[in-house]
């Protein structure tokens, strides 16, 4: 099984990298090793107790190679076996495994050989069990045997025993004889004389004895049989026995050593010599041109049925697949015809008139199959026609005649009679049903059920109705056909329980579907499928045509369901291949081998035409396999290069099997003209990969100097994702490529070859392997990156590399960085080049130089921290050589590309000095990521002098206080250099924890030497003092930011309230830029604070901060005080109510100019009940103020105080009140009308808007709405509200939501309305549609005049049922409306009638929605006149998704053109179709609405979600095109669903999947397709695409139950889906 070129340990050996790297699904690996009985004692416990995969992974390999070669191929066969679910899936890019596996040479398993007759008799085997399945010429062989034995004289046998299946069938059951010389002479036959010395001569000479039991069964009741198979008696004897394969697996069969041979029947060459045999030619047979027919003729018994059959009606033969049963059937009535000398007109009478006879020896053949005999007695032949027809008589003794038995010519004849009994006496079905689920006895009944089930089958009911009535047939089927599937799908256990989750057995599977072939009806094909899950499991099996000729058939009665067919290492002959190939759309999986699908392929090209090579395509994942080394005419290669020429949605993958270094030059051609749609090619076995790939490229450069077409670039492109073993390979394949190609002067064509391959030179620690990498860089004369991916060079491979430099132009190290460790072993390589270069002289040592200098040397991608590492190793290691004066200057150029940030560890750091003396080597500043240091002084000092050649420090922000702190404590510290410091730091600082005087001080003294710089400051100590304080806030002269949190703050302002230092006062409050709004002070504190600062003070003033405040002192400073919020309307109203108290008492109207100014311009009053001082108090402050906001939200006024707050109202530029508090200003505003005041300011304090929803009102507070949301209007409100809005110059906004009144009330207003802007809800609008209806004419032309002013335009009357009047009032005011943005008429059960009210105003909306009412007609418009277009750049129709009348699948009306003529440019829309169209110039566009083709969809995830539409442009161009919107709600669904999902814990989630996989009312979701969802999206998408939409919501919401999760989260996201299909909530 190894490779010729590999072992399989080598092999392994040299991939093992790339499984520990591969991320594989270790899972069905280790379960498939551990059937197979791989481990021993603790291995697989050693492997589940890994941590990661990757780990497991590992000590599987350990103990796979630890057992040798035979292990390792059996490891590699498993591995390719499951290797869809081991391995992930492949990723462009990334190193495939799946190409890995496909490299080794698997050797297939020894395969049967043809067994010679003779040589079963020479050979030394001395126990031999023929196998095969009924009628495939077992006996035959058998007699064979006996033949051959009679007429070659060279053979060494002196006896042979026949025992025949009759007699092998009795001895099974009967203990007798008890002795061999009985079973030899009594039973057998006796010699005339001497029968001792013949006994004792066989006994003594047994290795010159035969003994043949035919048809042995599972169950060998003689004791004699049994000891001359055990070798008891004649041991030397050599004992050849046959049986049908269930008989080989159970009982006293599935012990006995022996050597096996399969008894298979014709071969696909032998039925056409057996027909030509048989019927003297092979022209014009039928069989030869019917697949399915052809099928049986594999069985010899059948074959020789059918040549009988071809003899009666060659025609039928030819045009009508038989079934085993129905030519059962045509013999049946061949006999009988035959034997009762009837015509073919009187032979259904002449049945029935020996139906009794019949009945008999069915029953008859139905009593021997119980007793599991091939032998019938109590039958009388005797002119007895029906039993002459098909019995012979036999003897138990040829010596006696005393007993007379009687047989079929063959066994499968006497099951079809025993079927013909059941079906007689269906009653006794049941019973046999039973039976059948016994180990024992039922094994041979079940193959009644085949024939049994092509007797119920439709086809044979007018050939055996005379036998069996019509009705009773169907009321068989009807009964049992499904208990006859169950039977043999599922235990008896299962069948009484209910459980069929079950794995069901392949010989299972294949058996029913024998039945199901028989019985012929789709339905129960269909029944079946879904029984077993639409999956078929068949892995591991030899499939005969016959199989694959039923499995085709059952499979191909689906059209709605996709199937997944296992044939994973099944062996099938060409003939059932093409069988299968039929069946392919069908299919969604097939799961097969390379070498099986190279096959398919194979036969689908010899097959031509009649094959589907794309659906061939998209089972095999675009995958096509091919024999290359096979002999094909031109025609194959001819049909191979026009499906790969074909254009298709993903390119093809193209596996070329060849067993010589040449592919054919046709195939060669093929691939060349189709490169454009080749994803990639790969070549197995391996040791042919570099001759085949070269002689590609090479053959492909003629192609492209020849033809003049781009060929080796594509080449070069579907070759690059195949993975070279090691480097050497790669190397001799350039060279390989590099002489053939100027063997045949295609070099410069070749040249992007070179250039590609390899993109980086890879140096390997091996003389050898320098040396050829070495001679190939010669060859190219390229110039390339090279990877040293070893930690161990010697010296001379050192000097070697160094002359490879003139080809490199990066040295890296990336692949041998293997741990941490490893970068002082690649400094010492490198420091050792550098050495040897230096020693070789000047122009070496640059040119390594040069080969350095790169950003992330030595590395191909950054790595700071162990670029750094190692730069400042190499250092000082080369400082330390005696080469450091030549060395080191190399690293100049180096120094000035790497590394770009230099990243330093001061605690790791050994030698400091290094540092400073690395970084004056650089010509260039860098920045410097500090991560971490010490406190030690004398290191901080030290690197404290690198400061001038860093141009930008990053550190810890503790960093600058740790060096200030340390430093400081000294006397001889320079604040000069820790100011550089902070230069370098970008003067970003952060003082932090407790913060003592001195280090105050020493900050302070660094501040004082800053004079031009802006300093930005985070102050977040956990003490300070306040010498500390003065010290900081002295010294700093230009700060640009100053950051701290409210605790530092609150801190900082209590140490200088304690110092009481006017100074320092300032000095703090200058730098906070007086805002305190953070800040949470006492009022001594903050009094302070005002009193003493010459700037303003921004104070933060909460409602939960009144008791703090003093309101008299506070109104004191307020010239120095202003209020922060970010909502002003949020100042605390209580803090303003009791300042205008205490400013009202004192008379002081001056200070109600500050108090504004401070507040915003706002006085706020919200959510107050004010008393009669406190409406003084607000009068007060507005007659000192001017243009002041006042908030009274949900306050509460005295109903006499409100004439005196609204004469005030010109004083006021915006009022915000609640809409209790607005009716008493208008009301109180009318009546201040009457006395001549005038009310327009209350208007204008509103800004025009009268709100009266709920929204004008704050959603908490203790004063609410007592009547809820909904506010009664009464007539006098509204004649307020028509008063107020009179007097108003201007248009005024009215807003009537949540509100609700009488008629005679809305009447008051539409005086008014043509200076109102109209916002109110459905109801209300329906309300003022009424009143319109309801007055005369005149009167109502004139409201809806108004109305329709007023409204605006958008109208949404939407769920809101509209009868013929209101739609007649709706006209009215469309009349009235020159254009609409949106009406919404959605859900408001508009018919046909209301539809015609609403046509002429049409061309006026932009959107005009009219879903769900109870239109008939298709669109807007009526009938196909009504379709026209109209240039209106967005307007549409959202027309209805279903009707309740109308009949949509009228083709004629469907298929309707259209034709619009356009003179002018534009975007022009169809009102019915929705289809916007962007025209240019002049012309003519035709379009229509098509039917869906639903083959077009079939083996898609998609589905008809809009019309179809067919468009022309007959004229002109179109340059733009809108479909309509056509989109389901399950994006919406998947994306909720996966929120649920992600919500899930693990336990839940694990939980989830259980339920999908064992779902009763649905289908179920595989468990391997549950694991291939990566992450819980592809979850979600999953089970919307197995269930569907309204399915899996219904699923998801009954799992959620079981969970349980009923909580908010969950309930939230499925309400909506669970509304919208009518769930129970």
């Amino acid at each position: 099984m190894a490779s010729t070129q590999q072992s399989a340990q080598e092999f392994l050996g040299n991939g093992r990298t790339l499984l520990t790297e591969g991320r594989l699904n270790c899972d069905p690996l280790i379960e498939a090793l551990n059937q197979c009985k791989f481990f021993i004692n603790h291995e697989l416990s050693s492997i589940e107790s890994a941590e990661n995969s990757q780990d497991r992974i590992r000590i599987l390999l350990d103990i796979v190679f630890s057992k040798g070669e035979e292990a390792c191929s059996k490891f590699l066969k498993i591995l390719d076996k499951k290797r869809f679910e081991v391995f992930p899936r492949p990723v462009l890019g990334d190193r495939d495994l799946h190409h890995w596996i496909s490299c080794f040479s698997f050797q297939d398993e020894p395969q049967s050989q043809t067994a010679n007759l003779a040589d079963l008799l020479m050979n030394d085997e001395k126990s031999i069990l023929l196998v095969g399945k009924p009628g495939v010429g077992k006996t035959t062989v058998a007699l064979e045997i006996l033949r051959l034995w009679t007429e070659e004289k060279s053979i060494p046998v002196s006896y042979m025993f026949y025992f025949d299946e009759p007699l092998m069938r009795v001895f099974s059951q009967y203990p007798n004889p008890h002795m061999l010389k009985d079973l030899i002479f009594h039973h057998y036959i006796c010699p005339e004389e001497a029968s001792d010395q013949v006994l004792e001569n066989i006994e003594s000479n047994s290795e010159n004895v035969v003994l043949i039991f035919d048809g042995i069964m599972d169950v060998t009741g003689n004791n004699v049989i049994k000891q001359l198979m055990g070798k008891e008696f004649l041991k030397d004897a050599k004992v050849l026995t046959t049986c049908r394969p269930e008989a080989e697996d159970t009982g006293y069969l599935s012990d006995w050593p022996s050597y096996r041979v399969e008894v298979q029947g014709f071969s696909h060459r032998s039925i056409y010599e057996y027909f030509k045999w048989m019927l003297g030619t092979t022209d014009d047979i039928g069989p030869l041109k019917n697949p399915e027919l052809f099928s049986l003729c594999s069985v010899p018994l059948y074959a020789f049925i059918v040549t009988a059959c071809i003899s009666v009606s060659p025609v039928e033969a030819r045009n009508k697949p038989f079934t085993i049963t129905e030519m059962y059937v045509q013999i049946f009535r061949f006999c009988m015809k035959q034997h009762g000398h009837q015509n073919v007109e009187h032979l259904d009478k002449y049945i029935t008139d020996n139906k009794r006879d019949i009945i008999k020896l069915a029953l008859a053949s139905y009593q021997a199959m119980l007793a599991k005999t091939l032998s019938l007695t109590d039958l009388d032949l005797e002119d007895n026609p029906v039993q002459n027809a098909f019995l012979t008589k036999q003897f138990w003794n040829p010596s006696t005649t005393s007993c007379k038995v009687y047989a079929f010519l063959h066994n499968t004849m006497q099951e079809f009679w025993a079927a013909l009994f059941l079906i007689l006496n269906p009653d006794k079905i049941t019973n046999v049903l039973d039976q059948c689920h016994s180990d024992e006895d039922g094994k041979y009944l079940k193959y009644i059920m085949p024939f049994l089930s092509g007797l119920l089958s439709d086809n044979l009911v007018d050939l055996i109705k005379c036998l069996v009535p019509v009705e009773q047939i169907e009321a068989t089927r009807a009964k049992y056909f499904e208990q006859i599937i169950d039977t043999f799908l599922y235990t008896k256990e299962q069948n009484q329980e209910g459980d069929f989750e079950q794995f069901v057995e392949v010989d299972n599977i294949l058996f029913v579907c024998r039945c199901l072939y028989e019985y012929q009806s789709p339905e129960a094909c269909l029944l079946f499928l879904a029984k077993v899950q639409y999956e078929l499991d068949l892995e591991d099996q030899t499939l005969d045509p016959h199989h694959c000729c039923v499995l085709s058939y059952v499979v191909s009665q689906t059209t709605h369901r996709n199937i997944d067919l296992n044939l994973t290492d099944c062996n099938i002959s060409d003939p059932g291949v093409k069988l299968l190939l039929g069946s392919l759309k069908i299919l969604k999986f097939l799961r097969s081998t390379s070498r099986l699908q190279s096959q398919m392929w194979r036969v689908a090209f010899e097959a031509g035409q009649f094959s589907d090579f794309d659906s061939l395509l998209s089972l095999f994942s675009f995958e096509m396999h091919l024999y290359a080394h096979e002999t094909q005419d031109q025609k194959v290669f001819q049909r191979i290069g026009e499906v790969l020429k074909k254009k298709r949605s993903e390119s093809v993958h193209l596996f070329l099997h060849v067993n010589e270094k040449l592919i054919t030059r046709s195939l060669q051609k093929a691939i060349f003209e189709s490169l454009s749609n080749i994803a990639t090619i790969r070549i197995s076995p391996h040791q042919f990969k570099v001759a085949i790939e070269t002689d590609l490229y090479v053959q492909g450069a003629i192609y492209e100097m020849k033809t003049g077409q781009r060929c080796v670039r594509n080449l070069l492109s579907v070759f690059s994702n195949n993975q070279r073993e090691n480097f050497e390979e790669q190397c001799k394949f350039l060279l390989n490529l590099q002489e053939q190609g100027k063997n045949m002067d295609v070099l410069p064509v070749l040249q992007p070859v070179f250039y590609a391959l390899p993109t980086t030179w890879v140096v390997q620690p091996s003389n050898p392997s320098m040396s050829l990498l070495f001679q190939t860089m010669q060859a190219l004369n390229l110039k390339k990156p090279a990877e040293l991916d070893n930690v161990t060079y010697t010296l001379s491979e050192l000097k070697l590399f160094l002359q490879c430099m003139p080809y490199v132009t990066e040295m890296r190290f990336s692949a041998a960085l293997i741990q941490p460790k490893d970068i002082h072993k690649i400094v010492k390589i490198v420091t050792d080049l550098f050495i040897l270069a230096s020693e070789c002289g000047e122009e070496k040592l640059r040119s390594l130089s040069t080969i350095c200098s790169y950003s992330t040397f030595p590395f191909a991608e950054d790595s700071k921290d162990m670029q750094s590492f190692f730069l400042l190793d190499l250092f000082t290691q080369l400082k330390e050589s005696s080469s450091w004066k030549t060395a080191l200057p190399a690293l100049k150029p180096i120094l000035m590309v790497a590394p770009a940030v230099w990243t330093v560890d001061l605690l790791k750091l050994e030698k400091t000095f290094a540092l400073i003396e690395l970084l004056k080597l650089q010509a260039v500043t860098k920045p410097v990521e500090l991560r971490s240091w010490s406190c030690e002084r004398e290191n901080l000092k030290i690197f404290l002098n690198c400061l001038p050649y860093i141009s930008k420090l990053c550190c810890d922000e503790q960093f600058f206080q740790t060096v200030c702190e340390v430093l400081s404590a000294d006397n001889e510290w320079n604040p000069k250099q820790i100011a550089e410091l902070l230069r370098s730091l970008g003067f970003s600082i952060s003082l932090m924890d407790m913060l003592p005087s001195r280090l105050c001080k020493a900050v302070g003294n660094i501040f004082e030497l800053l004079d031009k710089e802006d300093i930005s400051l985070s102050l977040l100590p956990q003490k300070i003092s306040c010498q500390g304080c003065a010290y900081l806030f002295s010294n700093m002269k230009k700060l640009q930011t100053l950051r701290f949190n409210k605790d530092t703050l609150e801190q900082l302002a209590e140490v200088v309230y304690d110092a009481q230092d006017e100074n320092l006062t300032q000095l703090f409050l200058e730098k906070i830029d007086g805002d305190l709004s953070p800040c949470g002070l006492s009022w001594d504190v903050l009094s302070y604070l005002a009193q003493v600062t010459k700037k303003q003070v921004t104070l933060d003033l909460p409602e939960g901060r009144f008791n703090v405040l003093k309101v008299p002192s506070l109104l004191a400073v307020l010239d120095t005080v202003c209020f922060k919020r970010q909502d002003p309307s949020l100042i605390s109203p209580r803090f303003v109510r009791a300042a205008l108290k205490e400013i009202y008492q004192k008379r002081a109207g001056h200070l109600i100019v500050k108090l504004v100014k401070s507040s915003a311009n706002l006085i706020n009053l919200c959510m107050r009940e004010l008393d009669s001082t406190d409406c003084k108090a607000l009068c007060f402050a507005l007659h000192y103020s001017d243009g002041v906001k006042l908030n009274l939200l949900n306050s509460v006024i005295p109903s006499n105080e409100t004439d005196s707050i609204v004469k005030l109202m010109h004083r006021v530029s915006d009022l915000r009140v609640d809409r209790k508090l607005l009716l008493s200003f208008l009301h109180a505003s009318k009546d201040m009308e009457k006395q001549g005041y005038s009310v327009s300011a209350l208007l204008r304090a509103l800004n025009h808007k009268l709100d009266f929803s709920c929204n004008s009102s704050l959603s908490s507070g203790r004063f609410v709405q007592e009547n809820g949301d909904v506010l009664t209007l009464s007539l006098t409100d509204f004649t307020a509200i028509s008063s107020a809005i009179n007097t108003s110059t201007c248009d005024t906004e009215l807003i009537l939501y949540d509100c609700q009144a009488d008629d005679s009330a809305l009447e008051v207003l539409f005086p008014v309305l043509h200076k109102v802007h109209l916002h109110l809800g459905k109801s209300r609008l329906c309300q003022f549609l009424t009143l319109i209806f309801n007055v005369p004419m005149a009167m109502s032309l004139k409201w809806a005049s108004s109305l329709s002013k007023a409204l605006g335009k958008e109208l949404d009357l939407s769920d809101t049922p509209l009868n013929y009047r209101t739609c007649e009032s709706l006209q009215l005011v469309l009349d009235y409306t020159e254009d609409l943005t949106h009406l919404n008429l959605s859900h408001c059960q508009i018919t046909d009638a209301c539809l015609d009210l609403f046509l002429p105003h049409l061309h006026k909306m932009m959107i005009l929605d009219l879903c769900d009412n109870q239109i008939t007609e298709v669109g807007l418009l009526v009938e196909e006149a009504r379709f026209e277009t109209q240039q209106a750049g967005t307007r549409r129709c959202t027309q209805p998704q279903h009707y309740s009348t109308k009949d949509l699948g009228s083709k004629s009306k469907m298929e309707k053109k259209v034709w619009f003529q356009y003179t002018s440019e534009g975007l022009f829309m169809c009102r019915t179709t929705g289809l916007l169209f962007g025209l240019k110039g002049s012309g003519c566009v035709e379009y229509s609405v098509v039917h869906w083709d639903m083959r077009l969809l079939i083996n898609t995830r998609y589905k008809p979600a809009g019309p179809l539409f067919d468009i022309k442009t007959i004229t002109g161009e179109i340059y733009e095109l809108h479909l309509p919107h056509c989109e389901t709600h399950e994006k919406k669904w998947i994306s909720d669903l996966g929120e649920i999902m992600e919500d899930l814990k693990c336990d839940e989630l694990k939980k989830l999947k259980n339920l999908m996989n064992h779902t009763v009312n649905r289908d179920r979701i595989r468990w391997t397709k549950l694991k291939e969802a990566n992450d819980r999206c592809e979850l979600a998408s999953l089970v919307v695409e197995t269930w569907g939409f309204k399915e899996s919501v219904k699923a998801i919401h009954e799992f959620m139950k079981k969970l349980p999760r009923n909580d908010e989260f969950v309930t939230d996201r499925l309400k909506p889906y669970v509304t919208q299909f009518g769930l129970e909530v």
